[in-house]
């Protein structure tokens, strides 16, 4: 057999300088999270709010991280834990959204990004998606979402030095508005930074229509609620929760009726089982989750999306929270 020494001894090399290369990477994401670590609590960051940005985290990096885009046109941001994936929600500023609200039951998406309200568009969009969409952000200047854009926009967020400028401040001079806390950046920056753009896909939503009547009994095209709620449960689905041996009762106590069905898609959503919806006869002013075994992670994880308390009781099975809704999540959607 004929042998090739050169040919073996110049794979060699090639593999090793590989192996380097990854290892330096690794070195450098090391030192990246050492330098975080010992400026979080050596105070490095005062001046820039530890407390309001460093100091709470919204996302265990188990979920799915998901934001809105206020990008032209506007999109929803999703990074999906298992598989790992980025998805780019494409949807059509001209349609109009349903806001529970008796008042002003429909309002065009334009305006509603044109307000720059974070809380009402993150309401609406829950509501639109039948999803919780708690996180948002405006831009300072135009962000034209193409696929293009979309990959620059990675490259960008996934380098080596976003910590710093998340740090530091600076990478708010991009960012006009938004609720995500500078240490869910940093988590998010952790994910992203290994990822290829293989791993990047956007999916056009805009079509996703339908017609709605205005309360001056005018016909108008809005957003297909139901096929919207489709197309993000895909990339939802919580691994943690999903395939589980846990059960979700679902117990309104609102006094409205609308808030039973948002809920329930808010947990099916990302992979809880219905096990059963009751109406109460006794209203409640706050929502609970209640159960026998509060130190689960799918109880904790309820108690996020709720914004709620978590109430302890023997009488409750094992693997079993019940959903009490109350007036403050009706509140919140359906005014």
């Amino acid at each position: 057999m004929t042998r090739y020494p050169a040919l073996r001894q110049s794979l060699g090399q090639v593999w090793k300088k590989r192996e380097d290369k990854r290892k330096w990477k690794d070195i450098l994401a090391i030192f990246i999270a050492v330098v975080l670590i010992f400026a979080i609590f050596n105070g490095f960051a005062k001046s820039f709010s530890i407390k309001k940005y460093l100091s709470k985290s919204n996302w265990d990096s188990k979920f799915s991280f998901v934001t809105i885009l206020a990008t032209k046109p506007p999109s929803v941001f999703v990074f999906q834990t298992d598989p790992q994936k980025i998805v780019s929600l494409k949807l059509d500023s001209e349609r109009y959204l349903v806001t529970g609200n008796q008042n002003q039951p429909l309002v065009k998406f334009s305006t509603l990004l044109a307000e720059k309200s974070g809380e009402e568009l993150s309401k609406v969009l829950s509501l639109a998606f039948s999803a919780d969409i708690k996180n948002y952000a405006f831009f300072t200047e135009e962000q034209v979402l193409n696929k293009e854009n979309l990959q620059t926009m990675f490259k960008k967020f996934a380098s080596p030095v976003t910590p710093f400028l998340i740090l530091t401040g600076r990478i708010d001079k991009n960012i006009a508005k938004t609720n995500i806390t500078r240490i869910d950046m940093i988590k998010l920056w952790w994910q992203l930074k290994s990822l290829g753009i293989n791993k990047l896909e956007m999916v056009d939503l805009s079509d996703l229509k339908e017609e709605v009547v205005t309360a001056d009994n005018q016909k108008v095209l809005g957003i297909d609620q139901t096929s919207l709620h489709f197309q993000i449960s895909k990339y939802l689905e919580n691994p943690d929760i999903a395939n589980k041996d846990f059960k979700v009762i679902i117990q309104n106590a609102s006094g409205t009726g609308d808030t039973t069905s948002l809920a329930s898609d808010f947990a099916t959503s990302v992979g809880f089982d219905i096990s059963k919806v009751e109406i109460s006869e006794n209203i409640s002013d706050k929502t609970n989750i209640v159960t026998k075994k509060a130190d689960l992670y799918p109880v904790r994880y309820l108690a996020r999306v709720f914004n709620c308390d978590i109430v302890g009781s023997q009488n409750v099975p094992e693997n079993t929270a019940i959903i009490v809704l109350g007036r403050d999540f009706a509140a919140n959607y359906f005014q």
